[in-house]
């Protein structure tokens, strides 16, 4: 977008900006090439939100035909190689975050200095079950031990007064962190340990086989293979029938 006036504009905006004159230089210029070049680069109907989230790189949201995209500002520092990586990723041709984005991530100095004050404490032994433990008999009979994993128990939020969620996340993996989260409500002795397993080997089936790009270039987090592989798990059928008659007493313990 080009916007021409004299107002101030906040280089949250990720606008392009110029004066009656000439073009300036501003935060704005690089947000604004960032947000272009990643949208030719797809070639999606998109919106994109740029962040000052330190611990969530990108995230990438399917909502019909719409891809909602969140990036930190970060990547308006980015060369053509990583951005061109990006793009892949976003778009799902890539699988998995690629190692450019990955190297370049890590190397920036505000990064890091962020990641420092706000490092993710990991907690992987719960009250009940220890995360760790699980992942390791996981890996070992379905990945042959080749799964790289960290986990850790997510933070109790407050219990909201009037409860509007008819949904629970069981578990996440986020991608930029490379960590699989799992919500504490299941940190319980009246969840059975089949129910833990399938969640966390649901997560680390989301680590091993990356965001699929599907013919017409959709991106689908559970495709066939996905949804094959997970009923792989012996104790599958027991946890879905677990849930389906305990889903609403979980509710009450979020």
């Amino acid at each position: 977008m080009i916007q021409r006036n004299r107002k101030k504009s906040s280089s949250k905006s990720g606008e392009l900006i110029v004066s009656e004159n000439h073009m300036k230089v501003t935060p704005d210029l690089f947000e604004n090439a960032l947000i272009t070049g990643i949208h030719n680069r797809v070639g999606r109907l998109m919106k994109i939100t740029l962040t000052d989230n330190a611990m969530s790189m990108i995230s990438v949201r399917e909502e019909g035909k719409l891809l909602k995209v969140r990036l930190s500002r970060i990547f308006a520092l980015a060369d053509n190689d990583v951005m061109s990586d990006l793009s892949d990723f976003i778009s799902g041709r890539a699988r998995s975050l690629p190692v450019k984005v990955r190297s370049f991530i890590d190397t920036q100095p505000v990064f890091r200095r962020r990641r420092e004050r706000q490092a993710v404490k990991i907690i992987a032994a719960g009250a009940h079950y220890n995360l760790r433990i699980i992942a390791r008999r996981l890996n070992k009979y379905y990945f042959d031990n080749r799964l790289n994993v960290r986990l850790t128990w997510g933070r109790r939020g407050r219990r909201a007064r009037f409860r509007r969620s008819r949904s629970i996340q069981y578990g996440s993996y986020d991608y930029s962190l490379d960590l699989i989260r799992i919500h504490p409500a299941l940190d319980s002795p009246r969840v059975p340990i089949e129910f833990v397993e399938c969640v966390v080997y649901h997560e680390m089936l989301h680590k091993k086989l990356g965001v699929v790009k599907t013919i017409n270039g959709r991106r689908r987090l559970h495709p066939p293979e996905f949804k094959k592989l997970e009923r792989e798990y012996e104790g599958f059928e027991k946890a879905m029938d677990w849930e389906k008659k305990n889903f609403n007493k979980l509710l009450k313990d979020i």
